[in-house]
């Protein structure tokens, strides 16, 4: 059976927004990365400088709202898998509903 062009449109809208999201979380996750490397570096200097621990400071406020975004991004991942199963169940439903 033929898709209808509104299942189309909205399988499509569901497949758009998941790559942006799964894009959009890799990023956060990357600065998360990039941010622990930084606290890393910063914790295990020789050389302590007075700037360091403002640094540090600066760096855990910064991984802190990093983590928040990512947790953020993972919400919104798992609302739009959710999405995504109920579009399919739809599907399903339509496939095998009784043709006029």
């Amino acid at each position: 059976m033929k898709m209808s062009r509104h299942l189309k449109e909205k399988e499509e809208r569901l497949l758009n927004r998941y790559f942006l999201l799964d894009e959009s979380l890799q990023w956060w996750e990357s600065e998360v990365s990039n941010n622990l490397n930084h606290i890393d570096f910063l914790e295990n200097k020789e050389e302590y400088l007075p700037k360091d621990a403002e640094d540090l400071k600066v760096a855990m406020s910064r991984l802190k709202l990093l983590l928040g975004r990512c947790k953020m991004e993972l919400k919104n991942m798992d609302n739009l898998e959710n999405e995504i199963d109920d579009f399919l169940n739809q599907k399903k439903i339509i496939k095998y509903a009784p043709h006029r």
